[in-house]
């Protein structure tokens, strides 16, 4: 009986710590996707300089492009990631850290 009731007070707090854990990483995850889809937006010309000029194939010389996007997307989405958990815990107040 005893157990039930401890369950039942514990579980709230797994709850919104397990709701803190999943809106970071989705935070993190969106903030990746915005990352990458900005950067291969902004990095045209390297997939015109390796194709046209390095004669490099084009499906190689976009997934040249899209790869070096994913992987410097990788602060946006640690700086996103970041932000909501700080946000989910201290507010308003950890904007301050970000602007």
């Amino acid at each position: 009986m005893a157990k039930k009731w401890l369950r039942r007070v514990r579980r709230p707090d797994e709850r919104a710590s397990r709701a803190r854990q999943q809106s970071a990483l989705r935070g993190a995850i969106l903030g990746w996707l915005f990352g990458v889809a900005w950067l291969v937006a902004t990095f045209w010309w390297l997939f015109i300089s390796m194709h046209v000029y390095g004669g490099l194939a084009a499906p190689l010389a976009a997934a040249a492009v899209i790869a070096l996007a994913g992987l410097l997307a990788l602060y946006l989405a640690l700086a996103a990631g970041l932000f909501v958990h700080l946000a989910s815990r201290a507010g308003a107040s950890a904007s301050l850290l970000f602007g």
